[in-house]
């Protein structure tokens, strides 16, 4: 038991104490949950356990938590390692930018905005015609947009795409916002793809503005008394950084 608590104690240092501790809490609920759900789904032959977690457009109203989740259930042993490696490259490189309080919300504003949008892309296209339901789970769709922030900071860094072929951040962007709409045109057509893009470009007008936003955030001092939800995100905030300094079992 000593043992255990020991190891358990170095996993949450290595997962908190550093840098880009959102960056790696993402990494290890993908690793966990692939593991989870191999053992339950494939060994056990119990079914998928994590199949409320599944963004689906046809079933958002039974399960609306899914419109944040489905980026910790990852698809397969390739989609794992693979998105799990990128997040690795761009969003570390984020998180260590903007810092952790900030990269966290971004992550969630991201993830959220992209499956509303096709949620709601889904309910208005529906009206009008035929659009077959789509699903989304793993990290890829999140990873478009946090890709799209990584290049407008990073425009002439060299990327080996596929390992192979080397190309410049800028050129990267557009190849991601490209390759987004295409797959997801693929199998929701071409007009709900359009709806597919909401992540991409609320990541691409808050990075291009990010510089500008915080300066004018710094001359500007906070203006009106202290309601409720100020002090809540306080108290989250404190106890967060706490956490992160402490690690888990202190």
């Amino acid at each position: 038991m000593t043992e255990l608590h020991h190891y358990w104690r170095r996993i949450g240092s290595y997962v908190w104490r550093t840098p880009e501790p959102v960056t790696r809490s993402i990494i290890a609920v993908n690793v966990l949950a692939f593991l989870l759900r191999f053992i339950v789904a494939a060994v056990a032959q119990g079914g998928d356990p994590f199949r409320w977690f599944i963004f689906e457009t046809s079933d958002v109203l039974a399960k609306p938590w899914s419109l944040l989740t489905y980026p910790l259930v990852p698809a397969d042993i390739i989609s794992l390692l693979l998105s799990c490696y990128w997040l690795w490259i761009v969003g570390g490189m984020l998180e260590r930018s903007w810092t952790s309080r900030r990269f966290l919300p971004y992550v969630a504003g991201i993830t959220l905005i992209t499956s509303v949008s096709l949620a709601v892309g889904s309910l208005l296209l529906g009206a009008i015609g035929t659009v077959p339901p789509v699903g989304m789970n793993g990290l890829w769709m999140p990873l478009a947009a946090l890709t799209v922030s990584w290049c407008l900071l990073n425009p002439d860094q060299i990327v080996l795409m596929g390992f192979v072929l080397p190309i410049k951040g800028r050129y990267l962007m557009w190849g991601v916002v490209a390759l987004t709409y295409f797959i997801v045109a693929g199998f929701g057509g071409p007009w709900l793809a359009v709806f597919a893009l909401a992540g991409i470009v609320t990541a691409y007008l808050y990075t291009r503005d990010h510089d500008r936003w915080v300066y004018a955030r710094q001359r500007r001092p906070r203006s009106g008394r202290p309601n409720a939800l100020r002090h809540t995100l306080d108290w989250l905030l404190y106890y967060y950084e706490r956490m992160r300094r402490r690690g888990p079992g202190s």
